[in-house]
């Protein structure tokens, strides 16, 4: 608790600080920083501190899935969130079936993209749930069908790229997961972006351990921190002179819903102050494609791959967008995307929780709703071999374990039932509890 109290304690400071400057941003005071060119490659904008290693995001990877499906009704206020035809049927069974499955499957879901069981509900209202493809409802679906939508959700906590499929086409909606980089801009900039980034850790803490009182004083300092980063952000708008500053603080806004705010930060950047623009052109695909223009995102994707070929981000975007355009007609192209990205991805080049498991899992996924179920095993096998051998022993076994059911529904769905059947035992046995033995259970296709 003290741990908390202290991280308020700093945020009013980070307040306080931001409220001084916002009424002074003059080049005079420093904060907005020079003239000199910057640097927006992903290298730089997510440099590698000399103490991490490349397994270090894999560990917290696999933390935040433990936390993340302990989270509670604590975290959706009063009642529980109005659910479309089926989804009550698909939060529970994320949630792991049995008494109040409902409300933590909706709390997974939201928190998988940053938010509590209210953003988790209005997701699967769009499945009816739409990540299956089609708009059919969860409840109509077969088994299989069940479990592909399944699969595709735990895509989206590995990848941090959801796309919904409304009743409306032309109304897609589309979330991505946007790392904050803390080690860049101004102090001021990069105390909020720690703040931002410790708060969040707080929050997590509390929900999982239905911790009220500390949940109740994380989100106090949460709407402290939220009026610091607008504040700051029109300030920053208003003098367009720091190009660190901005990105950092147009991607705070953006992940705190402040859209309009964010994308004006990021759209205003000085682009003749930029040398390199890999991260910021990853960025600007990312606006591009929440706002329904497709093809400029894909355009700007493949300039970042050649740009920044060591990056993973833009390899996932795209090939999450050609799958949701038409997985039949883009799958080779698709698989070419992974083997380039197996070939020149480097964790170690810059700081990022995202691995070849998050996209090899992914095109598992897909091969699995598209029916190519000897695929499907070959890609989650591709994947389990891609989990670090640290993550491996000293991580998070639910990782491994959701991985190494793919597998098994994937034999389940060839007929392959004995070898589907062994490895399900293989897995149960190694699950940590009673809870994630259930969790299992319901997302396997051989309990049907």
């Amino acid at each position: 608790m003290s741990l908390i109290r202290n991280r308020s304690s700093r945020a009013v400071i980070v307040a306080v600080a931001t409220l001084a400057l916002t009424l002074t941003p003059s080049a005079s005071l420093g904060f907005w920083g020079n003239d000199e060119a910057v640097d927006m490659s992903f290298q730089e904008v997510f440099s590698k501190a000399f103490y991490k290693k490349s397994y270090f995001g894999w560990v917290l990877l696999g933390t935040t899935i433990v936390a993340a499906a302990a989270i509670s009704y604590a975290t959706a206020g009063a009642g529980a969130p109005a659910a479309a035809t089926g989804v009550s049927s698909v939060a529970s069974a994320i949630g792991g079936g049995g008494a109040g499955s409902y409300m933590t499957g909706l709390s997974i879901v939201g928190g998988w993209v940053g938010g509590n069981a209210m953003v988790g509900a209005a997701i699967l209202n769009g499945i009816s749930l739409g990540l299956g493809g089609g708009t059919a409802a969860f409840a109509s679906l077969s088994t299989v069908g069940k479990v592909g939508v399944l699969s595709s959700v735990t895509a989206t906590a590995l990848d941090g790229v959801l796309i919904l499929h409304p009743q409306s086409p032309e109304k897609l909606q589309v979330q991505i997961r946007l790392a904050v980089p803390n080690r860049i801009g101004q102090p001021a900039v990069k105390d909020l972006a720690e703040e931002f980034e410790e708060n969040d850790s707080d929050l997590l803490e509390a929900a999982s351990d239905k911790d009220e009182s500390a949940w109740a004083m994380a989100n106090r300092s949460r709407n402290v921190l939220v009026e610091s980063a607008e504040s700051m952000g029109k300030a920053a708008l208003e003098s367009a002179n720091s190009p660190q500053d901005m990105l950092v603080l147009g991607l705070i806004n953006k992940n705190i819903g402040n859209d309009d705010l964010g994308d004006a930060l990021i759209d205003n950047i000085p682009i003749y102050r930029v040398t390199n623009t890999g991260y910021l052109n990853y960025v600007q695909a990312v606006i591009k494609t929440e706002n329904g223009r497709l093809d400029e995102a894909m355009q700007l994707l493949e300039q970042v791959r050649e740009s920044d070929p060591y990056a993973i981000e833009p390899a996932l975007l795209l090939i999450n967008l050609l799958g949701h355009q038409s997985f039949l007609t883009n799958e080779q192209e698709m698989q070419a995307i992974v083997r380039a990205t197996e070939k020149y991805f480097d964790r170690n080049k810059y700081d990022t929780s995202y691995g070849l498991l998050a996209i090899n899992y992914r095109m598992a996924s897909m091969h699995f709703l598209a029916g190519k179920y000897d695929e499907a095993q070959r890609w989650y096998e591709s994947a389990y071999d891609a989990i670090p051998f640290i993550q491996e022993r000293v991580g998070s076994k639910r990782v491994r374990n959701l991985v190494r059911l793919g597998i098994a529904n994937s034999l389940h769905a060839q007929r392959e039932t004995v070898a589907a059947d062994s490895l399900m035992n293989e897995i149960l046995d190694d699950a940590a509890d009673d809870d994630e033995r259930e969790m299992l259970k319901v997302q396997y296709v051989g309990n049907d």
